[in-house]
């Protein structure tokens, strides 16, 4: 029976057996050595269902030792296997194949998907991953299970903004190790194919750098750092490069720069260490072979695009989309007209993304004039496809000057904040939902 077995097999399965009977040598010399132990054993094995199991038992190691090894030389390893090392699960077929279909990239001045389809990001920040860790308390602000992508969902969001700590994903001196490192870094790609696997896009923002060893909680510097930040990118892009549903946000809120530092970096007026430019994390990001969609921010607190198409930075992949911030308190351009003039010839060539927006407001009552201000301001971004994504999805605490969206991670709105946001986002989905009216009488104009 082997000698038929062995005349079917091809000529390369045939060297296969060979190769992994020659590298099962070592076991096979150290069964004959310990057989003699196992007389006892084989005494006891008298009756034909003990004889039948240890030749099911023999035939399984058998198989172990002949394949075993070849399979190790050639270094093939499971799906299941890489994503444990990986310390996140192995992304469901279902996911994998919605993330492909979702995947992102700019056409025009429109991000748009594999097949072409428009799609225009309503989102939320998620506060709390870029300050935690350092702080040594833990990584997200509340819980990022099924019950709290239900809530997103029920708000027809479509995307959440991911704040991140550049010393806590490298693990740098002083973060603790349970919130650093690899830890971080599995809690971040845990929660991004939570999310990108229910069809909700994810922006992963360089929330916090770290020049030399200053490890910072709550502290904006004013630019991303040459010591440490083509580092973070470069091992952020290699992580996501595979999910095109994730964006890199390269900087939160560049300030007291010029437009050639942030473009170009170097030492810069402004800022206290050398930084890096964002020409230069363009490049790292394309170095690692990511093709995702990436956002460049502008000045002042990322609330000034007035020289953003000047100092747009070169991307061989015109893969690139403006990112602009706005509040109502302290914010320069938070105006219809400011609109108009700055961010119009922005939108009409690349993709906008307002990363961050709120009515920020102070004292013991609400403004309503804060509410019209942001109202205004999200009629705006409609008008011209622009996308959009609140500050924050947090509980906050019971007053009016609160940034938080949400009473609890189940999804009930903050007000004011979060009740007109919610309203707003339903109103939109049930405008585009809704079919057109019918004629009357049939009559087709």
């Amino acid at each position: 029976m082997m000698v038929t077995i062995w005349r079917a097999l091809s000529a390369q399965g045939r060297r296969a057996l060979r190769t992994a009977w020659q590298l099962s040598a070592p076991v096979r010399r150290t069964l004959r050595t310990i057989w003699p132990l196992f007389a006892p054993v084989r005494k006891a094995l008298r009756t034909s269902r003990a004889r039948l199991y240890l030749a099911v038992a023999i035939a399984a190691v058998v198989l172990a030792i002949l394949f075993g090894p070849l399979l190790l030389e050639r270094g093939e390893t499971s799906t299941t296997v890489a994503a444990v090392s990986t310390g996140q699960p192995a992304p469901t077929q279902q996911g994998a194949a919605l993330i492909a279909q979702l995947a992102l990239h700019v056409h025009g001045n429109l991000l748009v998907t594999r097949a072409g389809r428009s799609v225009t990001l309503h989102g939320v920040n998620r506060d709390g991953s870029d300050f935690l860790c350092a702080e040594g308390t833990g990584i997200f602000d509340g819980p990022i299970g099924a019950n709290s992508t239900a809530a997103l969902l029920a708000w027809h969001i479509n995307a959440v903004r991911i704040p991140m700590n550049e010393a806590c994903w490298l693990g740098m001196p002083g973060v603790p190790s349970q919130y650093g490192g690899s830890a971080y870094q599995n809690a971040i790609a845990a929660y991004v194919q939570a999310l990108t696997e229910q069809g909700i896009y994810v922006i992963l923002d360089l929330h916090k750098s770290a020049p030399g060893n200053a490890i910072s909680a709550h502290k904006l510097n004013p630019m991303p750092d040459a010591d440490h930040s083509v580092a973070f990118w470069s091992q952020v892009a290699t992580r996501f490069r595979g999910n095109g549903m994730a964006l890199f946000d390269l900087f939160n809120e560049p300030h007291a720069v010029s437009w050639q530092c942030l473009r170009d970096g170097g030492s810069c007026a402004g800022a206290p260490y050398r930084t890096a430019g964002m020409q230069t994390l363009v490049d790292t990001v394309r170095a690692t072979g990511a093709r995702n969609v990436i956002m460049v921010s502008g000045l002042r607190y990322t609330n000034d695009l007035s020289q953003w198409l000047t100092y747009e930075p070169h991307d061989p992949l015109n893969n690139i989309a403006a990112s602009w911030h706005v509040y109502t308190l302290n914010s320069v351009c938070a105006r219809t007209a400011c609109y108009d003039r700055i961010l119009a010839p922005v939108a009409a060539r690349v993709p906008l993304i307002a990363g961050e927006f709120g009515a920020d407001q102070t004292g013991a009552s609400c403004l309503q004039s804060a509410e019209d201000q942001v109202s205004v301001m999200l009629d705006w971004l409609d008008q011209h496809q622009a996308n959009y994504i609140a500050f924050s999805w947090n509980v906050g605490k019971q007053r009016c000057g609160s940034l938080a969206l949400i009473n609890d991670y189940a999804g009930n709105p903050h007000a004011p904040n979060g009740t007109a946001y919610k309203a707003h986002l339903l109103a939109l989905f049930a405008a585009a939902t809704t079919p057109p009216e019918s004629p009357p009488h049939g009559r087709v104009p």
